[in-house]
């Protein structure tokens, strides 16, 4: 997915003190995530493996628990656990 909506999560969150903006950033990929669009659930996913709030592995652990059948496992996971490159 080479498209700069795919990016967004990593240019804002690459730049920003983790206190800055996590909790904002945090609500706004959830919804994004709820949406019924692959590409905009693989962004958010993207944007939540660059966010460090407490929260992330709970928020992608129950979407991967409601919505990751057919996704790749090991991405998924890398994600939740904030270690996908």
């Amino acid at each position: 997915m080479p498209h700069g909506w795919f990016m967004l999560w990593h240019l804002i969150l690459k730049r920003r003190s983790p206190g800055d903006m996590a909790d904002v950033a945090l609500d706004c990929l959830k919804e994004i995530l709820a949406l019924p669009d692959g590409r905009c659930q693989g962004a958010a996913l993207h944007g939540l493996n660059h966010l460090r709030h407490p929260d992330r592995p709970a928020v992608v652990q129950r979407w991967i628990d409601l919505y990751g059948k057919g996704w790749n496992r090991e991405w998924l996971e890398a994600f939740r656990d904030g270690s996908a490159l």
